[in-house]
């Protein structure tokens, strides 16, 4: 939808916030990290709830879209769209409460990850999600992508950390999502949460069968949360983790936090082959070592770090640690873990406690997707990512291995092996429509690759634009229930169109 002179300044009149259809402004919202572009109608900052409000409304009586937007750093398309762009990074990004006995703290959903670790710091606390984009990812895209990071296999995902959500639904009622009951009966948010229970009990068994058990799945509605024989009691906030804005408008998020570990020791080593070092690490986990991050890279990945940070490691399929606890567990741990590599062939097992230390022999993990981009200067990269069950990672990998090896451009493989999932980083030529062909060819051998495995589309980057096709596969009849629910609470599909399922105007 194009918006008329007269309607870009009837929306302004009703904010405190920024609206803009400057065309320059527009076209950097019209890209996030993806390889997708999508020109917004307008940008709009809001200040407080009340903008929030007022650009919902907007929407609603013209019929346009609203896609909410954090850092920008979606790997799927999902903070990009073609109506109102709400970027919640601006101005609605404060930390309203923070309560250290009790190691919860509350927050609007444009405050970056880095920026409240560093308030929580001195309380000696932390929201221990360790993401690559940890300096420019928002709370409020963390929430939607249902984001983890490298540290998952201990500290698991963002779902385990909300305890409550402020949004706003389509309709524009202003509802706390918790583990309490609506408190006022015959409100969309009432017949939502009836609906959600009802759906999951009535579909339990589907759901239990097409929702792969394993440490990660970001992909899709969280159903499994819902379920009679779930562990945790029903709380209406899990269905808006992970649902890429689809659902509701975040305003304000309760988290519970972490103690910041008392010491931290790292260590890396190299393999053989990828068989003996996938075997390594199942053998930690299988230990009971808990580990906090646990990384692999391929002798391909190795190289690029080298070739990149003019680094010396081993051009080897190569494990990356890191062990969290007391002084004296993070070096039983780490002297665990070199007995256990060792029996494995691995070798050397270099590990250290000091933060200097521990951040050279991380430096390659570090640098990892910046080093593939510079295996081709120009290019763009494309991530892709898929999770399956960890004793099936050595063979899954060793099929991706013989998958990129006819592509056109390079493909390094890294990943978060501590819970079976890993990604594929395609570099290719922006604009080449030849290579973004083979990326898709890629990434749908992929799917079936893991899907075979009993694993998952995604584990990580989430749904968006890219993958619909994968979760229907995935998900089976489940999706229609996914869409059940989207159609209860978003009857106009006005939130974030056209990512998680399908939407035909």
């Amino acid at each position: 939808m194009t918006l008329t002179p007269l309607q870009l300044s009837d929306l302004s009149s009703r904010l405190e916030g920024d609206v803009t259809s400057d065309p320059a402004i527009r076209a950097m919202y019209a890209t996030d990290a993806s390889v997708y572009q999508i020109l917004p109608s307008a940008v709009v900052r809001p200040r407080n709830r009340n903008d929030v409000a007022a650009a919902l409304a907007f929407c609603r009586e013209h019929g346009t879209s609203i896609t909410a937007r954090g850092g920008g750093t979606s790997q799927a398309g999902q903070a990009i769209g073609a109506g109102l762009q709400l970027d919640f990074s601006k101005h609605f990004s404060g930390l309203l409460e923070l309560q250290p006995d009790h190691q919860r703290v509350r927050v609007q959903p444009g405050i970056v990850l880095d920026e409240l670790n560093a308030t929580l710091k001195p309380y000696g606390l932390t929201l221990p999600l360790d993401l690559s984009t940890s300096s420019r990812a928002t709370i409020g895209g963390m929430i939607s992508n249902n984001s983890a990071g490298t540290r998952s296999v201990v500290y698991g995902k963002t779902i385990d950390y909300v305890e409550s959500l402020t949004v706003m639904l389509a309709d524009g009622s202003v509802v706390v999502l918790d583990d309490s009951l609506p408190s006022t009966p015959d409100t969309l948010h009432a017949r939502c949460h009836e609906a959600v229970l009802n759906l999951a009990n009535t579909h339990s068994a589907e759901i239990g069968q097409r929702y792969p058990q394993i440490l990660r799945r970001v992909g899709g509605y969280n159903l499994d949360e819902f379920t009679p024989d779930h562990q945790r009691p029903p709380n209406l906030s899990r269905l808006i983790v992970g649902s890429e804005g689809t659902l509701a408008l975040i305003a304000e998020v309760s988290l519970k936090l972490s103690r910041i570990p008392t010491a931290v020791s790292a260590a890396v080593c190299p393999f053989a082959d990828i068989d003996a070092a996938i075997a390594a690490a199942i053998a930690t986990l299988c230990q009971g070592i808990p580990v906090a991050r646990l990384e692999f890279l391929d002798e391909v990945q190795m190289a690029a770090c080298n070739q990149y940070s003019q680094l010396s490691y081993p051009e080897a399929p190569t494990l990356f640690f890191e062990f969290h606890g007391s002084d004296a567990a993070i070096v039983a741990q780490a002297e665990a873990a070199a007995e256990i590599v060792a029996r494995h062939g691995g070798g050397p097992f270099r590990w250290a406690t000091a933060q200097g230390e521990r951040d050279r022999l991380w430096q390659a993990r570090y640098d990892a997707y910046h080093a593939c981009r510079a295996l081709r200067p120009g290019a763009t990269g494309y991530v892709t990512d898929v999770c399956v069950p960890i004793t099936a990672l050595a063979h899954c990998i060793r099929e991706t291995r013989v998958l990129v090896q006819d592509l056109d451009f390079p493909a390094p493989l890294f990943g978060h092996v501590g819970d079976g999932n890993y990604h594929v980083v395609c570099i290719i030529e922006p604009g080449n429509e030849g290579e973004l062909a083979q990326v898709k060819d890629l990434g749908a051998q992929l799917v079936d690759l893991a899907l075979q495995a009993g694993g998952t589309c995604t584990g990580e980057h989430g749904i968006g634009l890219g993958k619909i096709a994968a979760l229907e596969k995935e998900c089976g009849p489940a999706v229609e229930i996914m869409r059940k629910i989207k159609n209860a609470l978003d009857p106009d599909y006005l939130m974030n169109p056209g990512k998680v399922l399908r939407h035909t105007p």
